[in-house]
């Protein structure tokens, strides 16, 4: 423990001094003691000392008020005034400033020499100060034991936990797992329901940093200012340097690890595998099983390139965009793992990661379908939450088996590219539910696709005037109320007549008869292929 006003008060020398004001301030903590008579010597006060004055050079309300102030300013830690020398009494304002900044004053008896005071504090914090220091020797061998023998992270939080008597928690941003070392029902329910950035703002933490990178949090469930104690800072900064040295070996065997598994999945994606028996040798060395029906999936970073682009030539320099890729990386495969224990292969791309799944049958049955659907709906949400950045999630149809899963991922990537096109992204490509999409994929963009939607909307696209973006609106209005001018009125806001006559002027422009399927059919295409043209 550290020398607090409350503990020098209570030493047997002590009896008969009285707390005049700032009793919120008694445990603050003292340094040293120094004398202060001069009307200046409150300029070399450098904070925590025990300031002890007879006031003479003080002895007017404004000359004490004056010097009260500067050493709340200056960051003293209390004041002794022995008031029965040449001040009768404090002043109520001066009381009240103390009051208001938590700033003790006392009041010495005019028979206790300084001597007497200065011996027993010093004599406290000497020894305060020797007991830091076993205490700091013993942490620092504990902790670089800790590193010596690899220790992994929950021994790491756990002895910090013991040092500190404080509730934490760890929250590892690479793996998305949390280290709870709490009975606390709050930070627990905190940790389980609330959003990352939402618990940082209501709990204290410690950011620990590799290299300019975020690799994880320290949580705790204690005041702030408990934290900045000697006694709680010294094991927090020896945890947080074994953090560090664990974060590098496992970066070191990350590294390896990676890029033998992305290897190997890209070429699982890529048809470059010859022999059946080496994927499944590669496979059982990352205790995989690939045996039975597969799908791609891909999770795609919206306008990541364009960000990174930005970042750079701005000169604000990548690692916070790096460590938001992380972090999606790391939600991403926290999340896919509920699906399949964690036991499944995937690569990490320059802006998007490819899992490959057991679909449990060809046809998606099972395993799939409506739990993925829900599943990758809340990791987008949380992506989104933490990150700022969406996603855009391809999900390719189940194949026979492992070495058919180009095609699906081909279908994985198709359906992303499709769908951002049309609606700008955050969204899920589901292959098998793309519809006509698949057809207009390879139109979309080329002369001949260009050439069928100005044909059909090109009266609308060239008229640059606000009324021919009221058209275009007004005929994608009418044509998503399924041809229906009443909905679409409704839907727009406009009267129904004022409706009628656009949608007259519509036809006319576009020359189409919207009573005859096929016209119907061509305008609908040509829709899509503008949406699609548009985003691109």
């Amino acid at each position: 423990m550290t020398t607090t006003v409350r503990e020098t008060l209570a030493l047997e020398s002590f009896k008969g001094f009285h707390v005049l004001a700032g009793f919120g301030g008694l445990d603050r903590e003292i340094s040293t003691t120094t004398f202060i008579e001069a009307p200046d010597s409150w300029k070399w006060i450098r904070g925590g000392e025990c300031v002890l004055t007879l006031a003479y050079a003080f002895q007017t309300e404004e000359q004490l008020l004056a010097l009260v102030r500067e050493l709340i300013e200056r960051q003293a830690t209390c004041i002794g005034i022995k008031t029965e020398r040449y001040i009768k009494q404090v002043p109520q304002s001066v009381l009240d400033l103390a009051d208001q900044h938590k700033f003790p004053i006392i009041d010495i008896p005019i028979s206790v020499p300084f001597a007497a005071i200065i011996h027993p504090v010093q004599s406290l914090i000497i020894h305060d100060q020797a007991r830091l220091l076993k205490y700091s020797e013993k942490v620092r061998h504990t902790f670089f034991g800790l590193s010596v023998r690899a220790a992994e992270i929950e021994e790491i939080m756990q002895v910090l936990c013991e040092f500190t008597h404080v509730d934490l928690a760890f929250m590892d941003l690479a793996t998305d797992r949390k280290y709870i070392f709490s009975d606390s029902p709050q930070l627990l329910a905190a940790l389980d329901t609330l959003p990352l950035k939402d618990v940082l703002n209501l709990y204290p933490h410690e950011d620990v940093m590799l290299n300019g990178r975020l690799l994880g949090h320290l949580i705790f469930d204690a005041d702030a200012e408990k934290l900045k104690d000697r006694w709680s800072e010294i094991p927090i900064n020896q945890a947080k340097g074994a953090l560090l040295l664990y974060f590098q070996r496992r970066e070191v065997r990350h590294q390896v690890e990676s890029r033998y598994r992305n290897e190997f999945v890209q070429d699982l994606i890529t048809r470059n595998i010859r022999m059946e028996q080496e994927a499944w040798n590669r496979a059982k060395s990352f205790n995989w099983n690939l045996e039975g029906p597969q799908r791609v999936v891909i999770v795609d970073i919206d306008n990541y390139k364009s960000c990174l682009t930005r970042a750079i030539s701005g000169g604000q320099g990548v690692n916070a965009i790096e460590n938001s890729k992380s972090r999606i990386y790391a939600i991403a495969r926290s999340f896919l793992a509920r699906l399949n224990g964690g036991k499944y292969p995937y690569a990490e791309m320059s802006d998007s990661i490819v899992f490959i799944f057991p679909s449990g049958d060809e046809n998606g049955g099972g395993f799939f379908n409506d739990l993925l659907r829900r599943t990758l709906v809340d990791m987008m949400k949380v992506i989104q939450t933490e990150t700022g950045f969406t996603v855009t999630v391809g999900v390719g149809d189940p194949c026979n088996n492992v070495f058919d899963c180009p095609e699906s991922y081909r279908q994985a990537q198709q359906g992303l590219e499709l769908l951002r096109r049309s609606t700008g992204g955050n969204v899920i490509a589901s292959w098998s539910e793309m519809g006509v999409y698949k057809l207009l994929y390879g139109v979309a963009g080329t002369s001949e696709g260009c050439s069928f939607m100005e044909r059909y909307l090109g009266p609308l696209l060239s008229d640059e005037r606000p009324a021919g973006a009221t058209l275009l609106d007004t005929l994608q209005t009418t044509v998503s109320c399924n041809w229906n001018l009443k909905d679409a009125a409704m839907v727009m806001d406009v009267h129904y007549n004022t409706l009628k006559y656009r949608w007259r002027k519509i036809c006319d422009l576009l020359g189409i008869d919207p009573s005859k399927s096929g016209d119907r059919l061509n305008v609908m295409i040509a829709l899509k292929l503008y949406r699609m043209h548009k985003k691109a």
